[in-house]
């Protein structure tokens, strides 16, 4: 035999090739979805990190003008918004009649993270710069913030979506909540809080797993 002939390297046929690159199709098919969506849900951490440290110095040079407290400032919602609203860069400010479709998702179209539709949008609220939607709910219309409801005495709550129009519009994912105390903000979900029992568990249908823990979660790099 041809010692050349012998030796040669078998070529790949066509229809091994196309088995391979189909093989190759179906792996990426399977595997890239949920690294960008990985990636995506990690952005969206980071970012709500970045925008709870920008809420606590706003809220600090808020309770800086009013004598170290946030005490006498939730008698009228609109101008406690405005509070927050001058401590940030914004591109537009909504009353509550306007907030749903122009500063905020209309009611049913945000979510919670076990997939049930968010049916109000019912606050002031406002746009920054880099697209963050807030979202301001005061608790009391006295000014004690001493609301019962809460284990923390809360005046307010302030809801972001990270990416705003962007989805998935879900609490837990990219939309996360922050009480503001009288002596300054806490994450949603803190230990011995009814938000702590409120489940943060991705892909669960429960009713209770509405993900508004998640943001102690997040800021405890707790995986979730």
């Amino acid at each position: 035999m041809n010692k050349i002939s012998k030796n040669r390297i078998k070529a790949f046929t066509l229809a091994e090739v196309l088995v391979t690159l189909m093989v190759i199709g179906v792996v990426a098919a399977l595997t890239i979805p949920s690294l960008i969506q990985s990636y995506q849900d990690n952005s969206n951490r980071v970012a709500f990190k970045k925008i709870y440290s920008s809420i606590n110095q706003a809220t600090l040079m808020i309770m800086s003008d009013n004598g170290g407290t946030m005490k006498g400032l939730t008698i009228d919602g609109h101008n406690f918004a405005k509070l927050y609203e001058d401590q940030f860069r914004i591109i537009k400010s909504c009353p509550a009649a306007s907030l749903p479709g122009n500063c905020w998702h209309n009611a049913n179209d945000w979510y919670y993270l076990n997939g049930n539709a968010v049916g109000e949008s019912n606050a002031v609220g406002f746009i920054t710069t880099n697209g963050s939607f807030f979202y301001i709910q005061r608790l009391t219309p006295t000014p004690d913030c001493g609301n019962a409801a809460y284990v923390y005495p809360a005046c307010a709550l302030i809801t972001v979506d990270v990416n705003g129009w962007k989805i998935p519009n879900t609490v837990g994912k990219d939309i996360f909540k922050v009480y503001v105390t009288e002596n300054g903000i806490k994450p949603f979900g803190l230990p011995n809080t009814h938000e702590m029992l409120e489940m943060c568990v991705v892909g669960s249908t429960l009713a209770n797993n509405l993900g508004l823990g998640c943001s102690y979660k997040i800021l405890n790099n707790e995986d979730y």
